[in-house]
């Protein structure tokens, strides 16, 4: 039993990875009617966890003798056609049903659910074969049904099931199946699957592509804008460079300013006008990078502290996650995988890592000025520098973006073991920039003692 759900496992594993999707979001379901109990339980010793039954009365009897499974974990699925004088059954004994092929079943599911206090997971069935040993909705009747669907509160549906045509050769099933994720994509986008209309009911019409939209408008509008702006003040300070002026701040300003409305509109409502935007975007954050690399190069200060090494490797993390974006909107790349690592890429490499650098740079200089600048001049006081804890940061640098490189790689290659190592990482990292804060954040208690050691140096 154990080799053969390995041998399974692996199957799924590779047809996963040419569909570049998760595997662990695949959900292996052993149909178990017609064995027996301890069948059920070898299946369970041997890693599965999901075990489906074609009847509700074969299940009633078996199901008494595997209680002590269902608490270690067990989920059990009624896999085979439900008639309605079975739904109080049904409801007690199974943690999902795939097979709701009409309103009248569905409220009968939600009155016993109701009775029991139970929510009930459910798939909705379509009939795609036509063929009359099969039940199912007709095509045209899903939405109405899922609309109809919409207000029950104890039934879940979770997604959508068909039954092809029995053949030998495989292929033969695919167009069904290719069918079946259309009206599933059909129906996400209404926000009427996957409960997405309980959670985002202000949501306007396409949903998943109202969340794409909202993402990009905040990262694009508020939080790219108030990087760079912030950059524009600082980064010549703390490098002691003077500001490149002229195109690269042009770009910037205009490539964003006319890049991300574009987007969004794209994103909302005529995919057309994505990859134009997203070239107004890359434009900017091209001349981002080439306006950084100047200061860094012309700067008069030779060494780099670790604040400014976060700042840097930040805007490499920002040109990597720009050509991935830039990839996606133009069809050159496509896949959950893709779209995850550009977004980890974006929002965990460049805004955590350069906002990292920047309380690096900026807390210090906040400190030393409140601490120790009436003393400037009059006693000998630390240096920005000695106010941090150097080994903690370069841990920190380190850990973090090693950390959020790895995890874009194991989001690309949906590796849990490297998402896992990736994670522990960057926690490591967090700890590493918590200390130095509160070490540079350690010198304000000396705030409290200045004005009574000011007081007695002047009777003196």
């Amino acid at each position: 039993m154990r080799d053969r759900v390995a041998a399974v496992r692996d199957r799924i594993a590779r047809a996963a990875a040419r569909a570049g999707r998760m595997v662990e979001a695949i959900r292996l379901v052993a149909v178990s009617k017609m064995f027996p109990a301890a069948a059920v339980r070898e299946a369970f010793a041997a890693g599965l966890r999901d075990f489906g039954e074609n009847k509700v009365q074969e299940a009633e009897g078996k199901f008494k003798d595997l209680e002590d499974l269902r608490a270690a974990g067990a989920r059990f699925h009624l896999v085979g056609h439900l008639q309605g004088n079975k739904a109080k059954k049904a409801v007690a004994l199974f943690d999902r049903i795939h097979s709701v092929d009409s309103v009248e079943l569905a409220l009968k599911l939600e009155q016993q659910a109701a009775v029991l206090g139970k929510l009930v997971h459910v798939l909705v069935q379509i009939d795609l074969g036509k063929e009359q040993t099969k039940s199912g909705l007709d095509e045209e009747q899903l939405l109405p049904t899922l609309e109809q669907l919409r207000g029950l509160k104890a039934i879940r549906v979770d997604g959508l099931m068909t039954l092809p045509p029995f053949s030998e050769d495989p292929e033969q099933a695919r167009p069904f199946f290719r069918r079946l994720r259309e009206h599933r994509d059909e129906a996400q986008r209404a926000g009427l699957l996957l409960g997405a209309d309980r959670i985002w009911k202000f949501l306007p019409g396409a949903f998943f592509a109202t969340i794409h939209a909202h993402f990009h408008l905040a990262l694009l509008a508020w939080v790219a804008p108030m990087i760079m702006g912030v950059s524009a003040r600082v980064y010549p300070m703390f490098l002691l460079a003077p500001e490149p002026s002229c195109w690269p701040e042009r770009i910037q300003f205009w490539g964003l300013t006319l890049g991300v409305p574009v987007v969004v509109a794209g994103l909302l409502a005529a995919p057309s006008l994505v990859a134009p935007g997203a070239l107004a975007v890359g434009a900017a954050v091209w001349a981002h990078v080439v306006w950084v690399s100047r200061m860094a190069r012309d700067r008069k200060r030779p060494a780099l502290d670790w604040g400014l090494r976060f700042v840097l490797t930040g805007a490499a993390f920002l040109l990597v996650a720009t050509a991935l974006g830039l990839a996606l909107a133009l069809g050159l790349l496509s896949g959950p995988r893709v779209a995850m690592a550009y977004a980890t890429l974006a929002l965990g490499g460049w805004v955590s890592t350069t906002i990292v650098g920047m309380m690096l740079k900026i807390i210090p200089f906040l400190v030393w000025y409140r601490v120790y600048s009436p003393q400037a001049g009059r006693a000998p006081v630390p240096t920005l520098a000695q106010l941090g804890w150097p080994t903690a940061e370069g841990l920190a640098y380190g850990l973090l973006t090693c950390g959020w490189a790895g995890l874009v790689a194991a989001l690309a290659t949906g590796s849990a073991p490297l998402i896992g190592g990736a994670g522990i990482a960057l926690a490591a990292g967090a700890v590493c920039f918590a200390a130095t804060l509160a070490r540079i954040l350690h010198h304000l208690a000396r705030c409290g003692r200045q004005p009574a050691a000011t007081a007695g140096a002047r009777a003196a």
